[in-house]
């Protein structure tokens, strides 16, 4: 299976050389890089051109107009086997391709595949979680299913681009996402695969603001009224009984790592189903459930009633932890939350962030 990722670059001559080294980088070394430059201000066709000559699978291509290749990726890689989807600010994790490469052949229905991702600032600094994708039946467009990353290349896929519009915040994703939707399953991986920069200076801060948002809303009307008539359940739901789970082991350094982590999970309530779906989300990790003997790189304990904080607290588990992550879903809901916090803030110190359950990340 070959990969070929797309990147069109905008006066985005400083993002190139740390993209190409990130793609480089991947695990997974059966891929080609389509580039091209959209009619710059900058350096940045010169910089691919010059990549493009010394690395054999760069490809350098030319525009007829401005966002071409943004709307129309396919068309200059007609011969493509799988297509990546990936801004001139993204930077796909280490594993990126080798876990699409996984699922794509574990789910040979599946037409396209979509990830979560992590928000950068420019300096590196990294800011917060992104929430896994999630199937929402009244708004199934929104949030994180357009950001897309990976997808069969397949003829009957037109785009639904409009010349008039092609500076707008969510066209591209939403567009390409309704005719890929049109041609088969599409899986939502709960886990990260690539980062992005968050830039004050973005098309989307800049120029357009709140109408950005504005105009997300009215395209995420019109993606849904065209599925009226269809059944959700052509969309491939297969992690969603793991979302709530998945938030914990979003951390950075989790997923950015090229090891195969030992990594152990602790709650006591769950079920049979769900140990074996999150086993399968991270079958390149050595992926334990209600097991630990203190060598983990990454564990994760799920406090979610006074008893779990509890059983936490009392066992010798709590005496290796080195680092703790509190992160808490919908505190306003949960009548422990406030204790939790407490208790777990005398203990150690922590980071928290609102998320669905109480869960302690571990890292040694």
């Amino acid at each position: 299976m070959k990969f070929t990722i797309v990147t069109s670059f905008y006066n985005g001559s400083k993002f190139v050389s740390r993209l190409y080294e990130k793609i480089k980088a991947q695990t997974y070394t059966n891929w080609e890089w389509v580039v091209t430059d959209d009619f710059s201000s900058d350096d940045a066709k010169e910089i691919l051109l010059y990549i493009s000559k010394n690395d054999r699978r760069v490809k350098y291509v030319e525009q007829s107009h401005k966002k071409e290749m943004f709307y129309n990726p396919q068309r200059f890689c007609r011969e493509a086997e799988i297509i990546v989807q990936a801004d001139q600010d993204d930077y796909p994790l280490p594993k990126a391709l080798e876990v699409y490469h996984h699922f794509f052949t574990k789910f040979p229905d599946t037409i396209a595949i979509t990830s979560c991702g992590n928000l950068f600032k420019e300096n590196g600094d990294w800011m917060n979680f992104h929430n896994p994708n999630y199937i929402d039946k009244p708004n199934m467009a929104c949030g994180y299913l357009t950001h897309l990353r990976a997808w069969r290349n397949n003829p009957n896929i037109k785009y639904d681009f409009n010349p008039n519009n092609w500076m707008k915040y969510y066209y591209n994703d939403l567009s390409i996402l309704c005719t890929l939707e049109e041609q088969g399953k599409i899986l939502n991986l709960p886990r990260n695969l690539y980062y992005y920069n968050y830039r004050d200076n973005s098309i989307s801060h800049s120029v357009y603001g709140n109408e950005a948002v504005e105009e997300g809303s009215e395209l995420i009307k019109r993606v849904n009224e065209r599925r009226v008539d269809k059944d959700i359940d052509t969309l491939n739901r297969y992690f969603e009984p793991i979302h709530s789970e998945s938030v914990c082991l979003m951390d950075h350094h989790l997923n950015n790592s090229t090891e195969q982590l030992k990594i152990s999970y602790i709650d006591y309530s769950i079920d049979h189903k769900k140990k074996q779906i999150l086993k399968e989300l991270f079958f390149d990790h050595d992926f334990n459930i209600n097991k630990i003997d203190g060598n983990e790189d990454y564990a994760v304990f799920a406090i979610k009633t006074i008893d779990d904080l509890e059983k936490f607290t009392s066992t010798r588990e709590a005496d290796i932890v080195k680092k703790v992550q509190l992160v808490i879903w919908d505190q306003a809901q949960n009548q422990y939350t406030q204790e939790i916090i407490n208790r777990i803030s005398s203990m150690y110190p922590i980071y928290y962030h609102s998320s669905y359950h109480c869960l302690i990340n571990i890292m040694k």
